[in-house]
């Protein structure tokens, strides 16, 4: 079963646009990552936040995703711009 998550991360404001610089050129190797069927992400410049929708083949295969991030330490490095603790949403692909 194929899987919608949706991540809403709040940058710091001094970091945000730092933020949407880096989340840039990181969604460009979540988009290869095996299993990705998608990814996007859209800011709200009034809010410094971010909302990235990300398609799966499986929630295995996100779940590895994220693994890699931490085992790389890309989750702490994004964690120090932001002003809250992310918000992450899983939810079945009905429609593509």
């Amino acid at each position: 079963m194929s899987v919608v998550v949706m991540l809403t991360l709040k940058a710091k404001p001094e970091a945000f646009e730092d933020m949407k610089a880096q989340m840039a050129e990181t969604l460009k190797d979540t988009n290869r990552f095996e299993g990705c069927l998608g990814v996007y992400a859209c800011a709200d410049n009034d809010d410094h936040s971010l909302i990235v929708y990300e398609r799966w083949t499986a929630p295995e295969a996100q779940q590895k995703y994220i693994a890699w991030r931490q085992e790389r330490g890309d989750l702490d490095a994004m964690g120090e711009a932001l002003r809250a603790a992310p918000t992450f949403e899983t939810r079945e692909d009905v429609f593509a």
